[in-house]
């Protein structure tokens, strides 16, 4: 066993974990879809009150009020958002007043969460935050963009780029295809499809749950695919040692692979738990 030795609490829930996955893996990684793309949508939402307070003419700031909750449909089931609130009421442009639905929006968050923060990046990052933001709008309303584009980057590094709880009880991986077009969001196939979304999730041993990693790519089938995607994952591994990960129990959602003696060199004390393959 490794240097940092899990306590029976974070042991049991690590346990906890194994058994809801291998029992259901596919139910198991909707559930942490539908989390994420919760965490992209506050995240975006929380944005977009912050820089809506700079737009007010008198100079003043927009007062919180709480949050108003509400229940989107997406192609992986409901989730719940939280729309901030302040005086007048729920505040938020980007997702129309009543709607259930919201594809424009879900697939603009997405591309924009999943949008790298280096140098290189950087047009691609201003034009997603455009495509966003700009159909809800006014265009005299854009000469503070840079505050917007500020604040976005800053809730992004905070995202993904932070210093993580010493320990994870859980990561979860899993591959998902994404055809916006056709409303589709799915567990890989191997199939073609225009985009494939790769996501990492993290559980804390106080059962908090954190979008660690989120990638949104154009699809591209390779017979040695799995060997690339589990060199990738055996740097994610290092990152999440840089960040201050140091105890790691992985769950790889179907039809993935990661070799352990590769992993392990990352981690001292580290368990695999993979799921079935998803029927081609």
């Amino acid at each position: 066993m490794g240097q940092h030795q899990r306590s029976p609490q974070e042991l049991e829930l690590a346990l906890k974990h194994v058994r809801s996955f291998q029992a259901q893996p596919q139910r198991y990684c909707q559930e942490l879809m539908v989390q994420a793309l919760a965490r992209c949508y506050d995240l975006v939402l929380q944005c977009e009150f912050n820089w809506r307070s700079t737009l007010e003419e008198d100079g003043s700031k927009l007062r919180r009020w709480g949050w108003r909750r509400r229940i989107l449909k997406t192609p992986v089931g409901p989730v719940t958002i939280k729309i901030p609130r302040w005086r007048s009421g729920p505040i938020t442009r980007l997702v129309p007043h009543y709607a259930r639905r919201a594809p424009d929006f879900e697939h603009d968050a997405l591309k924009l969460c999943a949008t790298a923060l280096d140098a290189a990046s950087a047009p691609k990052f201003k034009q997603r935050l455009w495509a966003l933001f700009s159909p809800a709008y006014r265009p005299q309303d854009f000469t503070v963009l840079d505050l917007l584009e500020a604040e976005v980057r800053a809730a992004l590094e905070q995202q993904f780029c932070c210093e993580l709880p010493p320990r994870l009880a859980v990561v979860g991986y899993s591959r998902w295809d994404y055809d916006p077009t056709r409303d589709l969001l799915t567990l890989s196939t191997g199939k073609p499809c225009p985009y494939v979304i790769e996501l990492c999730c993290g559980i804390t041993p106080q059962e908090r749950f954190e979008l660690l990693e989120l990638k949104l790519l154009r699809h591209r089938h390779h017979e040695d695919e799995p060997q690339q995607w589990a060199q990738a994952q055996c740097a994610q591994l290092k990152r999440l040692q840089a960040r201050g990960v140091h105890d790691v129990l992985v769950l790889l959602g179907p039809g993935l692979a990661l070799d352990y003696d590769q992993a392990h060199q990352y981690f001292e004390w580290l368990t695999l738990a993979e799921a079935p393959q998803v029927s081609r």
